[in-house]
């Protein structure tokens, strides 16, 4: 019998193979995250957030609807297949593909992954990657009570690609913040002020800008 929700009904009459196969999961999410989608969501508004971002695509589908996704997924799935479907969906790189894989990230059975969670996100994270989404991520992670990455991570990642130097500089907000704003260490403190973020009034300038202001 259906139920009274569009989604729960969809989700249950899916064969049962599908959630055993990474490459099912996947299509039947692109499927599902349309279910969500607010009825008077503007495509042009969209359209700009597809082209103001580097997301493959963009549905607008509400968070909370991505967590109960990640409920189905959670009690449905396979740990082995979970993780293959979170480096899945990264790698796909729509915006409710990085919130979904962000909030499995924070959930997932963590003895089915190869490091830590953040050892697995900063192996995640391509060459250019959409800030908010990153964002997004980091902070689940936060509230999951994972803590911060160590020193050595962060610094390992300020040393490397610009979009892991910006993921490093996240994490340092984010644990700042959390710790009610303690001093950084002086190795985190000169990574933060040697980072070079642009002229811009950008995301990772204004936090870089508030990191050092506090110091």
């Amino acid at each position: 019998m259906d139920s009274s929700d569009p989604l729960d009904d969809f989700l249950a009459a899916k064969p049962e193979r599908t959630w055993r196969k990474p490459k099912l999961v996947l299509k039947a999410l692109r499927e599902a995250y349309t279910y969500g989608v607010p009825v008077l969501q503007m495509k042009g508004h969209i359209d700009q957030m597809v082209e103001h971002s580097s997301y493959s695509f963009v549905c607008g589908t509400p968070d909370e609807t991505l967590r109960r996704i990640v409920a189905f997924l959670l009690t449905n799935c396979e740990s082995n297949t979970l993780s293959s479907t979170l480096t899945l969906l990264w790698a796909r790189g729509g915006r409710e593909d990085i919130v979904t894989a962000g909030i499995l990230l924070a959930n997932i059975d963590h003895a089915s992954l190869d490091s830590d969670v953040w050892g697995v996100l900063g192996g995640l994270v391509r060459k250019t990657e959409p800030l908010e989404g990153l964002l997004f991520v980091v902070e689940e992670l936060y509230r999951a009570e994972y803590g911060s990455p160590d020193d050595d991570v962060l610094l390992d990642w300020f040393g490397g690609s610009p979009i892991h130097s910006g993921l490093a500089l996240l994490c340092v907000h984010a644990g700042w913040v959390r710790s009610g704003r303690e001093p950084l260490t002086a190795h985190l403190r000169g990574a933060v002020y040697e980072m070079d973020v642009g002229e811009s009034d950008g995301l990772l300038k204004r936090v870089c800008d508030q990191l050092l202001q506090a110091q």
